[in-house]
């Protein structure tokens, strides 16, 4: 079974929250997103991000929302339904995303 993990980032603390919803064995809830929040704060958090199942070159793990650069451009990690794919953007150059890119930040920070 795929690993379906996310983030959220939470405005207020200015920091990520990490959730693994699901891994080999079924299903689990695991993260520093459930000591974090409890029901009443979830409020603070921005929408969740997925893990897109890649690394960067530094071995980082890509989510949505990371800003990328190679050594030809930067952009932003998201989901393209036109393709059914993760993919990165910077304007309207878009690309596949390999594993030679480098995380370089993301959208909130």
């Amino acid at each position: 079974m795929k690993e379906i993990k996310v983030r959220a980032w939470d405005e207020y603390n200015k920091q990520f929250g990490y959730l693994m919803l699901s891994n080999k064995d079924g299903i689990v809830t695991k993260g520093n997103m459930l000591d974090m929040f409890n029901m009443k704060n979830w409020d603070r958090l921005k929408p969740f991000e997925q893990y897109i199942g890649k690394k960067d070159k530094t071995d980082r793990e890509i989510y949505e929302g990371d800003i990328l650069s190679d050594k030809y451009k930067k952009g932003e990690v998201s989901y393209d339904d036109n393709i059914s794919a993760f993919a990165w953007s910077g304007g309207e150059d878009w690309g596949m995303i390999h594993g030679d890119e480098e995380i370089i930040g993301n959208i909130h920070e």
